[in-house]
């Protein structure tokens, strides 16, 4: 990671820590000492830049990751752990295949009672303002900052004129619009502040409900798609350079959403359907699903 840019270290500590740990007020994190000085005291500062420290930003901090990592959660409040306790209560067997929509109790029970669902536009996760889900699900930008090491084999390759101020390797996959129905088989509580969770619904069978949900949206399908659904695969910008094609985007991710476990039902049709339009009902789900109320 030497040759990463700092802006760019502070933002990817973020987005680990956001994943990988769960801190409190009295942690505390130690890397090992024999790596670079340099390396040590750039990888501290963006620690320090994140909130796993409580309170204000201090003095010599910068205060643009701090403000970006806004909706990190380091330990859950006592309300959302409460509600945390309420939803695993009702997940008896976690070998169970299950999937979890979170949000109001109005809408919750809607979809428990009537089916009722909303497939969003693809191209509207951009404009969300819940960080959470805010993303260009239509773009992914892969980027390989290069070491000395690589850049000086890069350059004998070709040539130094051309390379001369090159830092990086970047490439980026788009795909067309599509309809996304997304849901999780991850109990967090992340999961529950993220969307303000007043209620959930547990899919006990998701095979059946994505044979009724088949039956719903058949307006939506065409003749060379019809309904999908698979888990999402988190992708790495910075280090993964595997092969990501365009029609693998509609489950591909940014990694830093990787907590949220998500399992998509996606129709690849990019025409412009209206609200009205999207809004679709199942029928009622009380046979193969539960209604859980986190007020």
């Amino acid at each position: 990671m030497s040759s990463v840019p700092s802006d760019v270290l502070s933002e990817r500590t973020v987005h680990l820590t956001n994943n990988c740990f769960q801190f409190d007020h009295n942690s505390m994190v130690q890397l090992c000492i024999k790596e670079d000085p340099n390396m040590f005291m750039r990888l501290m500062d963006a620690f320090a830049e994140t909130t796993i420290r409580h309170g204000s930003v201090q003095v010599d901090q910068n205060p643009e990751p701090w403000n970006r990592a806004n909706n990190i959660m380091i330990t859950a409040s006592e309300e959302i752990a409460g509600k945390t306790r309420i939803l695993k209560s009702h997940v008896s067997d976690e070998t169970e295949k299950m999937l979890f929509r979170f949000s109001s109790y109005e809408f919750m029970r809607e979809l428990f009672q009537e089916g009722g669902l909303f497939l969003q536009s693809a191209s509207a996760f951009k404009n969300q303002e819940n960080l959470a889900v805010k993303d260009d699900e239509l773009k992914l930008t892969l980027t390989r900052y290069l070491s000395k090491t690589e850049a000086a084999e890069v350059a004998r390759t070709l040539g130094h004129a051309a390379m001369s101020k090159a830092k990086a390797l970047e490439y980026s996959v788009t795909s067309p619009d599509f309809l996304a129905l997304c849901l999780t088989d991850a109990v967090n509580y992340r999961m529950i502040s993220d969307w303000s969770a007043e209620a959930a619904v547990i899919i006990h069978d998701p095979d059946e409900f994505y044979q009724r949900l088949r039956d719903a949206t058949t307006i939506f399908q065409t003749d060379k798609n019809g309904l999908e659904s698979k888990k999402l695969r988190y992708i790495d910008p910075y280090f993964d350079m595997s092969n990501v094609q365009s029609a693998d985007l509609p489950y591909c991710k940014h990694f830093k959403f990787s907590y949220q476990r998500e399992f998509r039902f996606v129709v690849r049709n990019s025409q412009k359907f209206s609200h009205k339009e999207r809004k679709i009902y199942l029928g009622s789900l009380s046979d193969i699903a539960s209604l859980i109320d986190l007020r």
